[in-house]
């Protein structure tokens, strides 16, 4: 997978498949409804996922039994994807695997190097790593002493990111804050399912908000992202707005969310919050790719 229609990159770059589920942003991952439907024998994700039946809540929290992608728990990992960014000759910003999450545990440490040692030999492009699971960069490593972030390079055109859906996965942000040795970090508040409370965002450039789509998806409250874009503005840290969600989208907009589309027809009531701004170090001049809005 290469080019993408996710709204804050160019490209992606997936050298590995297959996750599970860490936290409530996970329930119905889109990664994961992408792989259970390309899952048939000889397919690309074959083994790494299936729909199953599970019971869940709904949006009045009573349980429904529910037919939704799971991960089987499964990792591949893809040898000849390691590599790729390097055959990309145009600037662009790169998405590191948007189906799954590098520093997931059975992901091995050589092989999280050998990715970063690729970003780091691609001084042209810009890298955007997003992980829910920054806790694996504080580990000890079999690369060698100290923790594994440690025993990675770091080079500026690298932004490591961590996602927050609700204030109970706060404390991520203060975990990639303790990578110290990253030169540029984010939040991909998206899916945002709850109010995030107060933040603190020193040390973060960059946040990219966001609700949940898709079928079974739960709703943002439009003042939830009021609420990161203000603290965004008091702190002085870009905000992205992706996009309202499903729920929103289908009051608001009569059919579900659409991506940008969707995003040029927001109400007006709306426009306060309908702002993508970038960070100085995503602004490439070469692809025209990040424009504040």
């Amino acid at each position: 997978m290469a080019t993408t229609t996710i709204e804050w990159t160019n490209r992606s770059w997936n050298p590995l498949r297959g996750c599970e589920h860490v936290s409530e942003g996970c329930r119905f991952c889109y990664a994961e409804c992408t792989a259970a439907r390309f899952s048939g024998e000889g397919k690309s994700f074959s083994g790494l996922a299936e729909f199953k039946l599970r019971e869940l809540p709904g949006p009045d929290g009573a349980l429904r039994l529910l037919k939704v992608a799971t991960w089987t728990g499964k990792i591949k990992l893809l040898e000849d994807e390691v590599d790729k960014p390097k055959r990309w000759r145009k600037p662009a910003l790169v998405f590191l695997a948007s189906m799954t999450d590098v520093f997931h545990p059975d992901v091995p440490d050589e092989f999280i190097l050998r990715l970063f040692e690729t970003m780091d030999a691609c001084d042209r492009h810009r890298f955007q790593v997003l992980t829910k699971r920054p806790e694996r960069l504080l580990q000890p490593t079999n690369l060698g002493p100290g923790k594994l972030y440690e025993r990675l390079p770091w080079p500026g055109h690298v932004l490591l990111g961590t996602s927050v859906e609700d204030h109970k996965v706060i404390h991520r942000i203060d975990t990639i804050r303790a990578v110290t040795a990253a030169k540029h970090r984010w939040l991909s508040v998206e899916p945002l399912i709850g109010p995030l409370g107060d933040v603190d965002l020193s040390g973060i450039e960059w946040v990219v908000c966001g609700g949940e789509s898709g079928t079974h998806a739960r709703e943002m409250k439009i003042a939830w992202m009021r609420d990161v874009l203000r603290q965004c503005e008091e702190q002085k840290v870009a905000f992205f707005a992706k996009q309202l969600g499903s729920v929103q989208s289908k009051v608001l907009l009569g059919r579900d969310d659409k991506g940008s589309k969707s995003f040029a027809e927001w109400p007006p009531y709306l426009h306060d919050i309908r702002i993508r701004n970038w960070p100085p170090v995503l602004q490439l001049k070469e692809n025209g790719q990040a424009q504040n809005q």
